[in-house]
């Protein structure tokens, strides 16, 4: 219960923040480490009543080095992890501070941004698959170089992120697209398809749509 008294109060007030400072352009340092410790409080308490809440402790107790289905990261954070918590803690570290460094850096108006964010994807995916998580704040963070043109970065983002998430490679094929070859009819059918949830990945697309 006090996760969606939190959850609702921020975004009351990011939606109030967004009403009264319109202009915005940045966030400052102290607004995004206060976001940090909050959301990090969030995820790490979460109830464990949660989906996967009892998959990923299980594989915090039982993780063994011969699974390849698991990416690095998860062995990673299992070595240098005291306590279950401090284990959900890296991932949930890594995923909200590239996804704020991403919206503060190329959304105009990063107070929507995290209305959207907080209202959509932010239970769905920093509460329950955050590995996946902590992969699209990677890509989130990549389309800057993705706009500017620099594809090697970009693309050592992306291999970054598939260490979280191996399926994240699919994001590589993003180089292959001129800026503003997207026109508006084709986000309008992509955002249509997001709603109706006939392709789940297309959802992600959306968020992108709406940092930009």
């Amino acid at each position: 219960m006090y996760i969606k008294i939190i959850l609702i109060t921020l975004l009351i007030v990011f939606i109030l923040l967004q009403q009264l400072y319109p202009r915005t352009k940045h966030l400052s340092i102290g607004f995004i480490c206060l976001f940090i410790i909050i959301s990090l409080f969030i995820i790490v308490f979460r109830p464990s009543s949660m989906p996967d809440y009892i998959n990923y402790k299980d594989l915090y107790n039982h993780l063994a080095l011969d699974e390849y289905r698991y990416e690095p990261t998860a062995f990673l954070f299992r070595s240098i992890s005291p306590s279950f918590l401090f284990f959900l803690m890296c991932f949930a570290l890594v995923s909200i501070s590239f996804k704020l460094k991403a919206i503060n850096s190329i959304s105009p108006y990063p107070l929507l941004s995290l209305v959207c964010f907080l209202s959509t994807y932010f239970v769905f995916h920093d509460m329950i698959q955050i590995r996946l998580s902590c992969a699209i704040g990677i890509f989130l963070f990549s389309l800057k170089y993705l706009i500017e043109g620099n594809r090697i970065k970009y693309l050592l983002c992306i291999a970054i992120a598939t260490l979280f998430q191996y399926s994240s490679i699919i994001f590589a094929v993003f180089i292959f697209l001129k800026n503003k070859s997207l026109n508006i009819k084709l986000w309008v059918i992509i955002i249509l398809l997001s709603l109706i949830g006939v392709l789940k990945v297309l959802s992600l697309l959306f968020f992108v749509f709406v940092i930009f």
